[in-house]
């Protein structure tokens, strides 16, 4: 400004007639201010104090070229209030006393050059401090707005100052969290985002706001599996400026966010977005993994239960038009449970898990396999063509089993039982299921290593044997189980000399059930270990209580049948060992009695098991002999000590009847053998004296008497002599 006034006084000086040389000595006074403020310019004071000087100076050259004219006074007042301006106290009183020494001193030497009015001229100090009164008045209003302006501008200040702490924060706070953040205006400019947002989508260092929304989504569309799908999205956000909106976008490489967007509202008007976009891949895939694992078998990754009941379900709702097109398969691995027990839970499980992949191999893609649980299977069928087509695919999962499996470095063997339910109207999952588990038992029944398809009425009545299993298990933990004892007759002096021991059940629902109705049902659920280690604890101590009291015969043995489950049984001879242990029975009193089948079920096994029996002194009698394998080579081999004649022999012993002759042959291999001999199913005298002349030695059945409890067995051993 001073540079400006140096050159326009100058001219204005030649303008009014004045030489070039007094023009350029007005023009440089001001302009020496000029210089000396702009080398002070370094102390802001100083350089204030040399420019108000400098503006002032600049009045009283304009003053004098007007020869003190009365208007060119008002030039002051405004340079006063430009000095004002700067709001410093220094400049301002320099100000004010330079006005009033240059109108005193000025009117003093030459006032013509100051005043143009002859009061003026004549009294110089009087107008001068009358000047001065005007500039002092004009300041105080200058220094009031100065004073308000001040006040304002600390509260600027201030305000600015929390402001930016506010910023600070927020944009600490926007970088800190784990969301990124996205700021969006209703004109497509993106106006801010934070870091967490450039790190999700890899921006650059060079991407940075504002950017428009068209140039950022370039970016970051790319990126999404399918942006087409999130771009309609968008549309439909940007038509709807009020509205909440949520989107998950799955990326090309995996990850997947969630987008969320509220409107940016200011003073109720919305004027952008604001959107939030979280890395939601951990979370989902914990959902899916769990989801996952809800339904479907950890062990085997097929279905489980409750996806396998779903899979029926829609199923058969699908086909409730063809109801027969729908088609469930049950398998049960055969032997399993030895597998499991003898090699091992680690060689059962991957057993299980190998077999499940074998199964999936041949299953068409719209069926579905499952593991029920254990070793149990099961397979939804779906748009089955006949019969025909059923059986194949049974056969095929059945030819799936054969080839070993190799389980570290052990080849293992297993088969399967399976059985086939087609759907029915009117069919449901509980239903269709019980029907293949039927078909796959019957399967089990026929010999195993097959399978069987449900035909209505062909089998028994699931519900019945629900109940009897659910019964039985009660009746284990109960009291519904007793041993009644048949006495074993010595045919040649007819003294009791033994017993055998037998299960009976009695419920209080059902009634008395046969030992034919239970016992398979026991075999079936894994209830026939614990029912006949029951039977050998019961008969050992009533045997031990009888003898106490002095009612048995010298060498009195107790006989108690084992199945081949329980042969199989790892435990089983530690479990005697124990129970004799326990009752105190002698070992030589206890017999134990097995079929042929159970003997020839597995060959070397069993030998180590039935030794390991004789060497507790126990003895091995073979039950029902005739009606099985052996030969006279398997007796050599087995540790057997008594034959038991099956009833089907002694019952031809009739007057007459030639298949008599097969009695005779068992008793004279039996004697070959060093064996002793029992004869079942007796029922009549001429039986009893027919095998006592063949020198059959023991014997029992209806002839001498039925099975009864332990109270009637005692009152048969308190007769006196101990005979029948």
């Amino acid at each position: 400004m001073l540079w400006a006034h140096a050159g326009l006084l100058g001219i204005l000086a030649l303008a009014t007639g004045n030489g070039l040389v007094h023009s350029l000595v007005e023009s440089s006074v001001v302009a020496s201010f000029a210089v000396a403020a702009a080398l002070t310019h370094f102390n802001r004071r100083a350089s204030t104090l040399f420019a108000a000087l400098g503006l002032l100076t600049s009045s009283a050259v304009l003053v004098h070229l007007f020869h003190g004219r009365i208007e060119m006074h008002f030039s002051y007042f405004v340079m006063v209030g430009i000095v004002t301006l700067y709001q410093d106290w220094l400049p301002l009183l320099a100000s004010i006393t330079y006005v009033v020494l240059q109108h005193g001193i000025g009117g003093v030497i030459n006032s013509s050059l100051v005043y143009d009015h002859a009061s003026a001229i004549e009294h110089p100090w009087r107008w001068a401090a009358v000047h001065g009164g005007f500039i002092l008045a004009m300041s105080a209003v200058g220094l009031v707005s100065w004073r308000m302006n001040e006040a304002f501008q600390i509260q600027l200040s201030e305000r600015e100052t929390k402001l930016a702490e506010t910023l600070s924060q927020l944009n600490a706070t926007l970088d800190s969290t784990a969301d990124g953040i996205l700021v969006v205006s209703n004109a497509g400019l993106v106006t801010n985002f934070n870091e967490q947002f450039a790190s999700l989508f890899g921006l650059g260092a060079d991407v940075c706001a504002p950017i428009s929304r068209a140039d950022l989504m370039a970016i970051i569309l790319p990126l999404m599996k399918d942006p087409q799908a999130f771009v309609r999205s968008l549309a439909d956000v940007v038509e709807h400026r009020h509205a909440h909106a949520s989107e998950v976008v799955q990326l090309v490489d995996g990850r997947i966010f969630d987008f969320y967007c509220i409107p940016q509202v200011v003073q109720g008007v919305a004027v952008g977005r604001v959107w939030s976009i979280r890395d939601i891949t951990a979370r989902t895939n914990l959902e899916n993994a769990l989801t996952h694992q809800a339904f479907h078998d950890s062990l085997t990754n097929l279905a489980n239960k409750a996806l396998f009941k779903d899979r029926v379900s829609h199923a058969l709702d699908r086909a409730a038009r063809d109801i027969g097109r729908v088609a469930v398969m049950f398998v049960d691995l055969d032997g399993f449970k030895t597998i499991n027990d003898g090699l091992g839970h680690t060689v059962g499980d991957e057993l299980l898990a190998a077999v499940a992949e074998r199964f999936r191999s041949c299953l068409a893609p719209g069926d579905t396999a499952a593991r029920l649980g254990g070793d149990e299977f099961a397979f939804l069928i779906e748009d089955v063509e006949d019969d025909h087509a059923l059986e194949r695919t049974a056969q095929r999962l059945l030819d799936e089993l054969k080839p070993p499996f190799v389980i570290g470095v052990r080849d293992v063997y297993v088969r399967a039982s399976l059985g086939i339910a087609r759907a029915h109207p009117g069919d449901v999952y509980d239903q269709l299921l019980r029907n293949a588990d039927l078909a796959m038992y019957a399967a089990k029944r026929h010999g195993k290593n097959r399978f069987e398809t449900y035909t209505p009425g062909s089998h028994a009545d699931p519900l019945a044997k629900l109940d009897l299993e659910t019964s039985m298990r009660r009746g284990l933990d109960g009291d519904e189980f007793t041993v009644h004892y048949q006495p074993v007759i010595d045919l040649a002096s007819g003294r009791i000399v033994g017993a055998e021991a037998l299960a009976r059940w009695h419920n209080p629902q059902h009634g008395t059930i046969p030992p034919v109705t239970f016992i398979p049902v026991a075999e079936d659920i894994g209830l026939i270990s614990k029912l006949g280690e029951h039977v050998l604890r019961t008969a050992c101590a009533q045997v031990v209580d009888w003898q106490a009291d002095g009612l048995l015969a010298p060498g009195f043995s107790i006989s108690v049948n084992l199945s081949t489950l329980q042969l199989e049984d790892d435990d089983l001879v530690d479990r005697v060992a124990s129970v004799l242990q326990q009752s105190g029975l002698p070992a030589d009193h206890l017999v134990l009695e097995i079929t042929e089948s159970c003997l020839m079920s597995d060959n070397d096994k069993n030998i180590q098991t039935l030794v390991a029996l004789r060497a507790l002194g126990v003895r091995i009698a073979i039950d029902d002999f005739g009606t099985g394998y052996s030969s006279l080579s398997y007796l050599q081999h087995f540790p057997v000590d008594i034959l038991k004649i099956d009833r089907s022999f002694v019952a031809t012993i009739q007057a007459g009847a030639e298949d008599a002759s097969l009695a005779p042959a068992i008793v004279s291999l039996a004697d070959s053998l060093s064996l002793r001999v029992v004869a079942e199913g007796v029922e009549t005298e001429l039986q009893a004296d027919t095998l006592n002349a063949l020198g059959c030695q023991l014997a029992q059945g209806y002839f001498f008497a039925h099975p009864g409890s332990a109270q009637t067995m005692r009152e048969m051993l308190g007769r006196v002599p101990s005979s029948v």
